[in-house]
């Protein structure tokens, strides 16, 4: 298995590959450093030279081509100028080498945010690119930690199979889960005795005294408020403390402000060894460079411990073992949208005569259907696919549910009655459904809806929103401690729905929170959230829940005609009370959580502390709804009751999502204006 190794680096990704067997047999990247790491370590077979200047008729053909092409323009905590940058156009050279070499398969490495980098179309230009050298494509999000690596690492995989061989790569089985992740503490026992590349940093007086005042598994959001040594408006990678009991969080390549990672026990930074560590590499792996390389080396390589389950399950394209399953799942998160055929198949039918590609994913071929005779109509629940007379598929109103559930995006029921509901008036004016139904017939005169419209639907619910795992969580229900902690007669503490208010308040910071990290992961705009405003009255704020942005660790004032409003609804209309709008901000922005219903509710009942939760669990999503600024918003319908009936306390401005805006390409427009003009005030 004659490999070739492109951005190469210190040789993370290679070491993995050479663990389970294959064979580099030429490799190059431009660092210095890392190219005598990679000689000292794996073998004189790297090329230092930049990859503009490289003859490709020099490279030696090859069975495979692995690399991880520059991924700082694609990254969602630096400035993000993705393919528009030369930078960010190197991934050009890869998919030039494969052009040349047509090797058997490909592995190309990038960060998470390459998903939504240049709104999106980055992902959709590269695997393109790559298809049109003739690859079947496979581009998913991994976590590491799924694999064994002792850190949170979330980075897309684009793996390229040459068209002419019948393997269906599939994406390997965790071998870990939250439950059981390798520890930060478990991965450093011992460490003290290694050799290389160990060394402790010097740091400032003061930034030992501020990681004092710092917890294990904190950041600088734990630095009590009265502290001269107190930080705000930075990003969660600041000060933050490892915590032995969970995996590392992600560890970066550069940065300064308390940007450098900190040990759980001891108040100073990691060693370099201790970031090896972390990645999986082995003691006796030696680093060459000064220390701000040796960390930029290995917060860019890829855990070789983690790549090496990738390479086994790859293996497999030249042992002739391709798969032949009787169950198929699909799961391609964000890049594309997962399907289960749960019908009882034979064992002996080939994955290529099971599945037809289609737009956006796999669904049942014709031949398959006919001969397995799936469906003329629905006769229970547990049916997964309904197709009509014209072989179109359909799907009720359950097996709707449950797609969106497969699709981590699940709904209430009276959530999609809402917005399938057709004829929807508010005052005179008739409101569009967002999705769908209509009753087909075979179906028992049910309503279903086109999976074609559900999977463009589905899509655009991905576009418009964050996932949340009780982590996002964390920071803000602890926040309340001092609340809880206060004497009953006291404030909020001492009001007889105190659970209820509280269960409100927490999950209106929340919902900012995810707009946070939403803001995050489609452009390089923080919005910090404000725990200061936590009080026991019910003082409302006059200027919106967002009047600051950090930009490249520097906070800025959002100018008054950009502060944004966050309205988080249970229900599904933005309704704000006509005699409220003179203290709202000047842009109204509606989201929506979709988390377990009765986690608030415990999270209080045991002080707000999660310490017996997996951090990890998937808490749920939250959508962005849509936005509208204020003077458009007062020219809407006033009424003193929901189109549905609930009576209001008073006159309220009331408008459905589907009227407000809901292009991603203005929500990323908002972002830039407010950017633009925080910078220049």
């Amino acid at each position: 298995m004659k490999t070739v190794s492109l951005f190469s680096g210190c040789g993370g990704m290679d070491l993995g590959f050479i663990w389970s067997g294959y064979n580099i047999v030429w490799a190059n990247d431009i660092e210095h450093d890392a190219c005598e790491t990679y000689r000292l370590n794996i073998g004189d077979h790297i090329i230092e030279e930049n990859i503009s200047n490289i003859d490709f008729n020099c490279i030696p053909d090859c069975d495979v081509i692995l690399g991880g092409f520059p991924c700082q323009d694609f990254s969602m905590i630096w400035k993000r100028g993705g393919i528009k940058t030369d930078r960010g156009n190197l991934y050009q050279y890869f998919v030039r080498a494969v052009q040349y070499k047509k090797p058997r398969l490909f592995v190309a490495e990038n960060v998470k945010g390459l998903v939504t980098a240049n709104k999106g179309k980055a992902i959709k230009t590269i695997i393109e690119d790559f298809k049109n050298c003739g690859y079947k494509i496979y581009a998913d999000v991994y976590n590491f930690a799924d694999y064994g690596t002792p850190q949170i690492r979330e980075r897309v995989l684009i793996i390229g199979i040459r068209q002419d061989i019948p393997f269906y790569y599939q994406k390997p089985q965790p071998s870990h889960s939250p439950d059981n992740y390798i520890t930060c503490g478990e991965a450093l026992k011992g460490v003290e005795k290694a050799i290389y590349n160990n060394e402790y940093i010097n740091i400032k007086p003061k930034t030992k005294k501020i990681l004092e005042l710092i917890p294990e598994g904190g950041n600088f959001q734990s630095i009590p408020r009265d502290s001269p040594y107190y930080v705000k408006g930075m990003i969660s990678h600041v000060y933050r403390r490892l915590d032995r009991s969970k995996p590392s969080t992600t560890i970066i390549a550069a940065g300064g402000g308390g940007t450098w990672g900190y040990h759980y026990e001891e108040p100073r930074p990691l060693t370099n060894r201790e970031r090896a560590r972390l990645f999986g590499y082995p003691d006796d792996f030696q680093f060459v460079g000064k220390i701000a390389s040796v960390r930029k080396q290995i917060g860019n390589s890829v855990p070789p411990i983690a790549i090496k389950v990738i390479a086994e399950e790859l293996k497999k394209v030249f042992q002739s073992q391709f798969h032949n399953q009787a169950k198929i799942i699909l799961d391609y998160h964000q890049l594309k949208l997962p399907l289960v055929f749960e019908d009882n198949l034979s064992k002996n039918i080939s994955q290529k005569e099971l599945m037809q590609y289609s737009s956006r994913i796999y669904t049942v071929s014709s031949s398959f259907k006919k001969k397995y005779n799936l469906v003329q109509k629905i006769k229970n629940e547990d049916t997964d696919l309904l197709i009509n007379q014209n072989e179109d598929i359909y799907l009720t109103l359950n097996q709707t549910l449950k797609f969106l559930t497969l699709c981590k995006r699940s709904i209430k029921l009276k959530d999609l009655d809402f917005r399938r509901k057709n004829n929807l008036k508010l005052g005179e004016l008739t409101i569009e459904p967002e999705i769908h139904f209509k009753k087909i017939k075979g179906s028992g005169n049910r309503l279903c809806c086109n999976i074609r419209e559900l999977e463009n639907y589905t899509l655009k619910l991905y576009n418009r929103s964050i996932d949340l795992d009780y982590n996002d969580a964390k920071a803000v229900v602890e926040s309340y401690d001092d609340v809880l902690r206060q004497p009953k007669k006291y404030g909020m503490r001492g009001q007889r729905n105190f659970t209820g208010k509280i269960e409100d308040e927490v999950r209106g910071k929340l919902a900012e929170h995810g707009f946070h990290k939403y803001a995050i992961n489609i452009s390089n705009i923080e919005f910090p959230v404000d725990y200061s405003t936590i009080e026991d009255t019910e003082k409302k704020r006059d200027n919106g829940d967002f009047t600051t942005i950090v930009v490249d660790q520097q906070m800025y004032d959002i100018k008054p005609e950009y502060t944004i409003s966050l309205k988080s609804t249970n229900g599904n209309y933005l309704a704000i009370p006509q005699n409220e709008l003179d203290w709202e901000g000047e842009i109204f922005m509606l989201v929506k959580l979709h988390i377990k219903k009765t986690f608030l509710y415990k999270a209080i009942k045991a002080g707000l502390q999660l310490s017996n939760l997996n951090l990890q669990d998937n808490l749920g999503w939250l959508e962005l709804r849509g936005f509208i600024r204020k003077d458009e918003f007062q020219k809407g319908y006033l009424s003193q009751e929901l189109p549905d009936g609930t009576k209001l306390r008073s006159p309220n401005y009331i408008k459905a999502p589907i009227q407000l805006e809901q292009d991603l390409n203005k929500f990323s427009e908002l972002l830039d204006s407010i950017k633009k003009s925080a910078l220049e005030s």
